[in-house]
């Protein structure tokens, strides 16, 4: 991961699955229970989270929700995100691409092989 060392077969292909789920809506729970949506946009090497618009839900204690806007472009920490979440149908077309593309590194020719 993160200290220079190779990342694990999960961790890769996690990445992979995150990279297809660009432009997707996601749902990052964060540690102070609120829930918040967005068009992730990008994610750095600490795990921070940029969504494009975005709206936020807190779920109080009696199971009723409050919904807000947060605005058009927000920066969600690394450090207080708890979960990742995707629509299932975006998140099963996410990991069949990046199936696919894994396949394709796998068992692709080197470029100068290539038939013209």
């Amino acid at each position: 991961g993160g200290d220079g060392a190779p990342p694990s077969e999960p961790e890769a292909k996690a990445k992979r699955i995150l990279r297809q789920l660009m432009d997707t809506t996601i749902r990052v729970a964060v540690s102070d229970g609120r829930l918040i949506t967005g068009q992730l946009w990008c994610m750095d090497s600490s795990r921070n989270v940029v969504l494009l618009n975005v709206g936020e839900t807190r779920i109080r204690e009696d199971g009723s929700t409050q919904q807000r806007p947060l605005g058009p472009l927000v920066m969600v920490p690394g450090k207080h995100i708890t979960r990742l979440e995707g629509i299932r149908s975006e998140v099963e077309v996410a990991q069949h691409k990046a199936e696919a593309l894994e396949a394709h590194m796998d068992f692709a020719p080197p470029a100068h092989q290539a038939a013209a």
